[in-house]
């Protein structure tokens, strides 16, 4: 859709409120996934994290699994959170229910997400047109993998705004010419990205692109600009991790332990050759992002290289170095790639926006008429709609699951009427927190790969509590989990099942959980 379609434009003011609108209202309602529980593994680090900041006043977060940024924010949001319930509500700061923080912070999040919506709408926009703009905006809000982790107390989504942020910056750069006030805005977006997780040091990439663009027509490569732009990202860094200075042996000592855990693997989350970057490219691919719309960026992508490479460089230059990076590890844990997402919808958008004007023109040159303009926006509608179609039933499907109580939830009401007072009981990750619902409870957390690791514990428990998003893993994989996947079997076969909680799609969502009682034989 290109220069033809001006007449158009003022349809978008109408058309950008409705894909704003709808994306966050799908986004927000699924922060309620899992109530009351608290569900999500990861949510913790940051939630506990800014709640110890506020309890203790001590700035500093003591857990560099990721960076500040997030935590200082969900701090403040906290804080909010606790005068309003102190206020308005009257309730105790004591008593207020620790799920309400996780839902403020999950909110949050919707709110960062929506507002990469608009970011990769002004990208597309600026560079493409403004119904290409649309179009972007459109894939990113029907990803499933963007969507699925935008209602969560995660890094990734905050870090996908930021690294989305400093490409808008060095797109006004590419298109508008040398400003201070971009290249300062760039690169702390940059570290601000990177004050959300370590991986997104190539966010400045764009602005390099878009300066060495620029830069060629005089040859000052190196000026004021630039180093403006570079200096800038560590300086926003440390204003966001200050303590990755003033505690600095914790910090590097953190960053030591996630590459050796990167690298050594992930029990049930690594890929089976060493290099994660086929389990990326296959998820998004085939869950993440699409086939069609993975299919419609690859096509973009060529087609730009040929007509306008630098453009290319500054769009590419972020998703594709953090996909390299993320796929020399071992470790593959599919949120890593969210930040590749607006950068993937801005290529298809363009190719829809560019196949639909070549349609149109065909059509209407077919039907002899001069109205090119309607048979473009209906092929673009109609390209949309079959693009988007798969992975919209997926984002409904998971509106769907995550309004049904999980399983976790009615396997603890279970529990809490009919295991028996004074009984032991050890539970797996990803199952019900037992510890803090049941009278008098006496659990132990057996964690990760839980049975397995536990083997001679177990034998002095009364009931064992497992899940699926834990055992699964490894009884689908005996060939390259062979000692937990007999460990499992075992278990299972000589322990009695008493109760079993499995998503159903109609009364229940959530992984299965099982309750055994042990057996002393």
């Amino acid at each position: 859709m290109t220069d033809h379609l001006k007449n158009y434009d003022k349809y978008i003011k109408y058309l950008l409120p409705v894909v704003i609108v709808l994306a966050f209202g799908l986004r927000l309602k699924n922060i309620w996934f899992g109530y009351p529980l608290q569900l999500h593994p990861d949510e913790p680090v940051i939630v506990q994290s800014a709640l110890n900041i506020l309890s203790t006043a001590d700035l500093n977060p003591h857990n560099f699994l990721y960076p500040s940024l997030n935590i200082y924010l969900n701090a403040l949001l906290y804080k909010g959170v606790m005068l309003f319930e102190n206020i308005a509500l009257g309730t105790p700061t004591a008593a207020i229910p620790e799920i309400h923080y996780y839902l403020s912070g999950r909110a949050l999040n919707v709110l960062f997400s929506t507002a990469t919506i608009y970011a990769v709408y002004e990208i597309g926009r600026r560079l493409f047109g403004s119904w290409a703009g649309i179009a972007s905006a459109c894939f990113i809000a029907a990803s499933s993998l963007h969507l699925g982790n935008s209602y969560h107390v995660t890094v990734d989504t905050a870090m996908a705004l930021w690294c989305t942020l400093a490409c808008l910056m060095a797109t006004l750069i590419y298109t508008k010419g040398p400003n201070a006030l971009y290249y300062l805005a760039g690169g702390v977006c940059a570290g601000f990205a990177i004050g959300c997780k370590y991986t997104a040091f190539p966010a400045l990439l764009p602005i390099l692109v878009a300066h060495i663009y620029r830069a060629r027509q005089d040859g000052n490569y190196f000026n004021k600009h630039i180093t403006l732009a570079v200096a800038s990202v560590p300086l926003a860094f440390l204003l966001t991790t200050p303590y990755a200075l003033l505690d600095y042996k914790a910090f590097f000592d953190a960053l030591g332990h996630q590459k050796r855990e990167y690298s050594a693997g992930h029990p049930g989350s690594e890929s089976f050759s060493g290099l994660s970057i086929g389990n990326y490219c296959r998820y998004l691919f085939t869950e993440g992002y699409g086939i069609i719309p993975s299919f419609l960026a690859f096509v973009g992508i060529t087609a730009l290289f040929r007509r306008n490479r630098p453009l290319v460089l500054l769009l590419i230059g972020c998703p594709l170095t953090l996909l390299l990076f993320l796929g020399m590890y071992k470790v593959y844990f599919p949120r890593n790639v969210v930040s590749l997402i607006p950068f993937l919808a801005l290529f298809s958008g363009y190719t829809v926006t560019e196949a639909a004007s070549w349609c149109g023109h065909k059509i209407s040159d077919g039907m002899k008429t001069a109205m090119p303009e309607r048979a473009t926006l209906a092929c673009g509608a109609l390209f949309l709609f079959i693009s988007l179609q798969g992975q919209l039933v997926t984002d409904l499907n998971t509106l769907r699951e995550n309004s049904l109580p999980d399983t976790r939830w009615v396997s603890l009401l279970w529990c809490k009427e009919s295991i028996p007072v004074g009984a032991t009981i050890g539970r797996e990750q990803y199952t019900p927190p037992l510890e803090k619902y049941l009278n008098k409870p006496n659990v132990v957390k057996l964690g990760y790969c839980g049975v397995a690791r536990n083997i001679e514990m177990i034998s002095y428990l009364d009931f064992v509590v497992t899940s699926s998003a834990d055992y699964s893993r490894f009884i689908d994989n005996p060939e390259k989990y062979p000692t937990e996947n007999r460990a499992y079997n075992n278990f299972f076969a000589r322990n009695r099942l008493i109760k079993e909680f499995s998503s159903d799609a109609g009364t229940m969502s959530g992984p299965t959980i099982r309750i055994y009682e042990v057996s002393r034989n």
